[in-house]
Protein backbone atom coordinates (compact mmCIF):
# COMPACT_ATOMS: atom_id res chain seq x y z
CA UNK A 1 0.00 0.00 0.00
CA UNK A 2 2.87 2.54 0.82
CA UNK A 3 4.50 1.48 -2.17
CA UNK A 4 1.63 2.63 -4.32
CA UNK A 5 1.29 5.65 -2.28
CA UNK A 6 4.87 6.68 -3.43
CA UNK A 7 4.09 5.88 -7.15
CA UNK A 8 1.46 7.94 -7.60
CA UNK A 9 3.30 10.64 -5.56
CA UNK A 10 6.43 10.58 -7.79
CA UNK A 11 4.11 10.44 -10.97
CA UNK A 12 2.98 13.34 -10.32
CA UNK A 13 5.69 15.38 -8.93
CA UNK A 14 6.94 14.12 -12.59
CA UNK A 15 3.88 15.35 -14.43
CA UNK A 16 3.99 18.61 -12.58
CA UNK A 17 7.55 19.34 -13.72
CA UNK A 18 7.03 17.88 -17.27
CA UNK A 19 3.84 20.38 -17.50
CA UNK A 20 5.86 23.53 -15.96
CA UNK A 21 9.55 22.64 -16.22
CA UNK A 22 11.19 24.75 -13.86
CA UNK A 23 13.88 27.33 -14.95
CA UNK A 24 16.71 28.46 -12.64
CA UNK A 25 16.67 31.25 -11.14
CA UNK A 26 13.27 31.88 -11.94
CA UNK A 27 11.34 31.85 -8.72
CA UNK A 28 14.09 34.41 -7.28
CA UNK A 29 13.11 36.53 -10.05
CA UNK A 30 9.87 36.78 -9.48
CA UNK A 31 10.68 37.03 -5.77
CA UNK A 32 13.21 40.23 -6.26
CA UNK A 33 10.97 42.08 -8.06
CA UNK A 34 7.85 41.35 -6.18
CA UNK A 35 9.58 42.79 -2.75
CA UNK A 36 10.07 46.42 -2.50
CA UNK A 37 13.62 47.09 -1.56
CA UNK A 38 14.97 47.14 1.86
CA UNK A 39 15.64 50.40 3.42
CA UNK A 40 19.16 50.48 4.37
CA UNK A 41 20.31 53.56 5.26
CA UNK A 42 18.73 57.37 5.70
CA UNK A 43 21.19 60.00 5.43
CA UNK A 44 20.19 63.85 6.75
CA UNK A 45 22.14 66.76 5.38
CA UNK A 46 21.78 70.64 6.24
CA UNK A 47 20.07 69.83 9.62
CA UNK A 48 21.59 72.29 12.37
CA UNK A 49 18.67 73.18 14.86
CA UNK A 50 17.33 68.63 14.95
CA UNK A 51 19.42 65.88 15.10
CA UNK A 52 18.98 63.73 12.66
CA UNK A 53 17.78 60.74 15.00
CA UNK A 54 15.10 63.46 16.00
CA UNK A 55 14.06 63.90 12.31
CA UNK A 56 14.06 59.92 11.68
CA UNK A 57 11.28 60.03 14.28
CA UNK A 58 9.18 62.14 11.98
CA UNK A 59 9.39 59.90 9.41
CA UNK A 60 7.28 56.86 8.40
CA UNK A 61 9.84 55.13 6.78
CA UNK A 62 12.27 53.49 8.83
CA UNK A 63 15.90 51.58 8.68
CA UNK A 64 16.32 48.60 8.44
CA UNK A 65 17.96 47.17 11.46
CA UNK A 66 19.70 43.80 12.53
CA UNK A 67 17.08 42.68 14.57
CA UNK A 68 14.43 43.42 11.69
CA UNK A 69 14.68 39.31 11.12
CA UNK A 70 11.11 38.63 10.10
CA UNK A 71 9.70 42.22 8.75
CA UNK A 72 12.15 43.73 6.91
CA UNK A 73 11.68 47.72 6.74
CA UNK A 74 11.22 48.56 3.54
CA UNK A 75 11.36 51.21 1.03
CA UNK A 76 7.60 52.88 -0.29
CA UNK A 77 8.33 55.77 -2.93
CA UNK A 78 4.31 57.05 -1.90
CA UNK A 79 5.67 57.57 1.66
CA UNK A 80 8.32 60.02 0.41
CA UNK A 81 6.02 62.73 0.07
CA UNK A 82 4.43 62.28 3.50
CA UNK A 83 7.88 62.45 5.16
CA UNK A 84 8.69 65.26 3.34
CA UNK A 85 5.77 66.83 4.63
CA UNK A 86 6.48 66.05 7.94
CA UNK A 87 9.85 67.24 8.49
CA UNK A 88 8.86 70.49 7.03
CA UNK A 89 5.71 70.60 9.56
CA UNK A 90 8.18 70.10 12.34
CA UNK A 91 10.43 73.54 11.19
CA UNK A 92 8.18 75.37 10.69
CA UNK A 93 6.42 74.91 14.00
CA UNK A 94 9.72 75.96 15.49
CA UNK A 95 9.73 79.40 13.61
CA UNK A 96 11.70 78.21 10.16
CA UNK A 97 8.81 79.39 7.98
CA UNK A 98 11.25 79.00 4.71
CA UNK A 99 12.20 75.60 5.89
CA UNK A 100 11.79 73.22 2.75
CA UNK A 101 13.05 69.23 2.47
CA UNK A 102 13.85 67.45 -0.44
CA UNK A 103 14.32 63.41 -0.71
CA UNK A 104 15.91 61.30 -3.10
CA UNK A 105 16.75 57.51 -3.40
CA UNK A 106 18.54 54.84 -4.91
CA UNK A 107 18.19 50.91 -5.13
CA UNK A 108 21.36 49.10 -5.75
CA UNK A 109 21.44 45.52 -7.42
CA UNK A 110 21.09 44.06 -4.06
CA UNK A 111 17.32 45.40 -4.06
CA UNK A 112 18.44 47.56 -1.04
CA UNK A 113 17.68 51.37 -0.40
CA UNK A 114 19.42 54.22 0.38
CA UNK A 115 17.34 58.04 1.08
CA UNK A 116 19.13 61.34 1.05
CA UNK A 117 17.07 63.36 2.96
CA UNK A 118 18.14 67.07 2.15
CA UNK A 119 17.08 70.26 4.15
CA UNK A 120 17.19 73.97 3.74
CA UNK A 121 16.42 75.28 7.45
CA UNK A 122 16.83 78.82 6.43
CA UNK A 123 16.22 81.33 9.25
CA UNK A 124 14.56 81.13 12.67
CA UNK A 125 11.54 83.68 13.60
CA UNK A 126 10.53 84.62 16.74
CA UNK A 127 7.92 86.71 18.65
CA UNK A 128 8.95 90.02 18.87
CA UNK A 129 5.43 91.02 20.89
CA UNK A 130 1.52 91.50 20.36
CA UNK A 131 -1.05 93.98 19.75
CA UNK A 132 -4.59 94.01 19.99
CA UNK A 133 -7.04 96.47 18.35
CA UNK A 134 -10.37 96.59 19.00
CA UNK A 135 -12.64 93.88 20.80
CA UNK A 136 -14.78 94.34 23.98
CA UNK A 137 -14.05 95.53 27.74
CA UNK A 138 -16.16 92.36 29.24
CA UNK A 139 -14.43 89.86 27.79
CA UNK A 140 -10.87 91.29 27.80
CA UNK A 141 -10.05 88.81 30.23
CA UNK A 142 -10.92 85.61 28.55
CA UNK A 143 -9.02 87.32 25.83
CA UNK A 144 -6.11 88.24 27.64
CA UNK A 145 -5.58 84.79 28.60
CA UNK A 146 -5.86 82.94 25.17
CA UNK A 147 -3.22 85.62 24.02
CA UNK A 148 -1.13 84.95 27.17
CA UNK A 149 0.32 81.87 25.07
CA UNK A 150 1.96 84.03 23.11
CA UNK A 151 5.53 84.47 24.42
CA UNK A 152 8.00 86.91 23.43
CA UNK A 153 11.01 85.37 22.30
CA UNK A 154 9.51 82.09 21.74
CA UNK A 155 9.43 81.07 17.59
CA UNK A 156 6.37 81.72 15.74
CA UNK A 157 4.17 78.75 15.32
CA UNK A 158 1.58 79.86 12.78
CA UNK A 159 -0.38 76.57 13.84
CA UNK A 160 -0.47 77.85 17.21
CA UNK A 161 -1.88 81.35 15.86
CA UNK A 162 -4.54 79.83 13.67
CA UNK A 163 -5.60 77.87 16.74
CA UNK A 164 -5.58 81.13 19.00
CA UNK A 165 -7.47 83.10 16.75
CA UNK A 166 -10.00 80.50 16.66
CA UNK A 167 -10.18 80.19 20.31
CA UNK A 168 -10.77 84.18 20.47
CA UNK A 169 -13.83 83.94 18.14
CA UNK A 170 -15.02 80.78 20.00
CA UNK A 171 -14.81 83.08 23.08
CA UNK A 172 -16.96 85.98 20.99
CA UNK A 173 -19.14 83.49 19.51
CA UNK A 174 -20.17 81.83 23.13
CA UNK A 175 -20.73 85.32 24.63
CA UNK A 176 -23.37 86.42 21.87
CA UNK A 177 -21.40 87.95 19.31
CA UNK A 178 -21.18 84.89 16.61
CA UNK A 179 -20.29 86.96 13.54
CA UNK A 180 -17.31 88.43 15.02
CA UNK A 181 -14.45 89.40 12.91
CA UNK A 182 -10.45 88.68 14.03
CA UNK A 183 -7.83 89.52 12.08
CA UNK A 184 -4.50 88.55 12.60
CA UNK A 185 -1.53 90.48 10.65
CA UNK A 186 1.86 89.05 11.15
CA UNK A 187 4.75 92.20 10.11
CA UNK A 188 8.13 90.40 10.09
CA UNK A 189 11.56 91.84 10.26
CA UNK A 190 14.03 92.39 6.92
CA UNK A 191 16.29 89.98 8.53
CA UNK A 192 12.74 87.58 9.00
CA UNK A 193 13.99 87.06 12.63
CA UNK A 194 11.70 88.79 14.64
CA UNK A 195 7.83 89.08 13.77
CA UNK A 196 5.33 91.49 15.28
CA UNK A 197 1.43 90.23 15.63
CA UNK A 198 -1.56 92.43 15.53
CA UNK A 199 -4.78 91.56 15.95
CA UNK A 200 -7.74 93.27 14.94
CA UNK A 201 -11.19 92.31 16.74
CA UNK A 202 -14.64 93.73 15.07
CA UNK A 203 -16.82 91.94 17.33
CA UNK A 204 -19.83 92.85 15.22
CA UNK A 205 -23.38 92.96 16.42
CA UNK A 206 -24.96 91.35 19.80
CA UNK A 207 -27.20 88.06 18.69
CA UNK A 208 -30.17 86.84 20.80
CA UNK A 209 -31.53 83.47 20.02
CA UNK A 210 -35.08 83.94 18.04
CA UNK A 211 -38.06 81.34 17.25
CA UNK A 212 -37.18 77.69 17.62
CA UNK A 213 -38.74 75.27 15.82
CA UNK A 214 -38.41 71.69 15.02
CA UNK A 215 -38.47 69.93 12.01
CA UNK A 216 -37.88 66.62 10.28
CA UNK A 217 -39.75 64.83 12.96
CA UNK A 218 -42.29 61.60 12.20
CA UNK A 219 -42.37 59.31 14.82
CA UNK A 220 -40.81 61.19 17.69
CA UNK A 221 -43.33 63.65 19.47
CA UNK A 222 -41.72 67.52 19.37
CA UNK A 223 -42.12 68.05 22.85
CA UNK A 224 -39.26 65.26 23.25
CA UNK A 225 -36.69 66.78 20.72
CA UNK A 226 -36.93 70.23 23.25
CA UNK A 227 -36.75 68.96 26.09
CA UNK A 228 -33.21 67.91 25.06
CA UNK A 229 -32.30 71.86 24.12
CA UNK A 230 -30.55 74.40 26.33
CA UNK A 231 -31.13 77.40 24.51
CA UNK A 232 -34.01 79.25 24.98
CA UNK A 233 -35.83 82.45 23.16
CA UNK A 234 -34.19 85.62 24.10
CA UNK A 235 -31.11 84.65 25.55
CA UNK A 236 -27.71 85.74 24.50
CA UNK A 237 -26.64 83.67 21.31
CA UNK A 238 -24.32 80.72 22.51
CA UNK A 239 -22.47 78.26 20.12
CA UNK A 240 -21.61 76.29 23.32
CA UNK A 241 -25.55 75.94 24.28
CA UNK A 242 -26.32 75.33 20.43
CA UNK A 243 -22.99 72.27 20.70
CA UNK A 244 -24.74 70.95 23.93
CA UNK A 245 -27.88 70.65 22.42
CA UNK A 246 -26.98 68.69 19.48
CA UNK A 247 -24.81 66.38 21.83
CA UNK A 248 -28.03 65.91 24.59
CA UNK A 249 -30.51 64.86 21.42
CA UNK A 250 -28.15 62.44 20.25
CA UNK A 251 -27.45 61.22 23.32
CA UNK A 252 -31.15 59.57 23.25
CA UNK A 253 -30.32 57.48 20.58
CA UNK A 254 -34.15 58.49 18.73
CA UNK A 255 -32.42 60.97 16.00
CA UNK A 256 -30.07 59.37 13.38
CA UNK A 257 -29.29 63.42 12.19
CA UNK A 258 -29.01 66.67 14.13
CA UNK A 259 -28.75 70.14 13.01
CA UNK A 260 -29.38 73.41 14.78
CA UNK A 261 -28.99 76.34 11.86
CA UNK A 262 -30.23 79.55 11.88
CA UNK A 263 -32.96 80.31 9.60
CA UNK A 264 -30.91 82.35 6.16
CA UNK A 265 -27.91 82.64 7.90
CA UNK A 266 -26.23 84.36 4.82
CA UNK A 267 -28.61 87.72 5.73
CA UNK A 268 -26.74 87.58 10.02
CA UNK A 269 -29.95 87.74 11.30
CA UNK A 270 -30.00 89.62 15.34
CA UNK A 271 -32.18 86.96 16.12
CA UNK A 272 -31.22 83.28 14.64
Amino acid sequence: MKSAIFKIVFYFLALTFFIFPFKENSLCAISARAEKPVLKKIDIYGNTLFSAKRIKQEMSLKENKWYNLFKKQRFYKWKMENDRLAIDSLYHINGFLQAQTGIDYQVDSLNQGRLRVNIFEGVQTKVKGFTVKGGLETLSSKQDKELSSLKPGEPLNLSQLGVITFNLKTIYANNGYPYCSIKAEIDISQDSAWAQINFEIEPGKMVRFGDISVEGLSRTHEKVARRELTIKKGEIYSREKILDSEQRAYSTGLFTYVSLDAKKPAEKPENP
